[in-house]
């Protein structure tokens, strides 16, 4: 859980939807902090792609703006 949890490899979330009973949703994050740019984008969509061909349920997301709020509006 260095940096808070990272995006695990595709394989080991395949590994980890093959040995549970369980909804697996792996985490989308590629770098340390709470934010996220438009050069990440791009292999966070192909992550999530690779995680669903896994058989992953879904994926976990949240990411901050630079003043620490969420980028989701209610």
């Amino acid at each position: 859980m260095d940096k808070d949890g990272l995006s695990p490899s595709p394989a080991l979330a395949a590994d980890v939807v093959t040995a549970v009973n369980i909804p697996v949703r792996p985490m989308l994050r590629l770098s340390d902090g709470f934010a996220t740019n438009a050069n990440e984008v791009e292999q966070l969509k192909q992550l999530a792609v690779q995680y669903a061909d896994a058989g992953a349920a879904g994926v976990v997301l949240g990411f901050l703006s630079q003043i620490h709020r969420s980028t989701l509006r209610s």
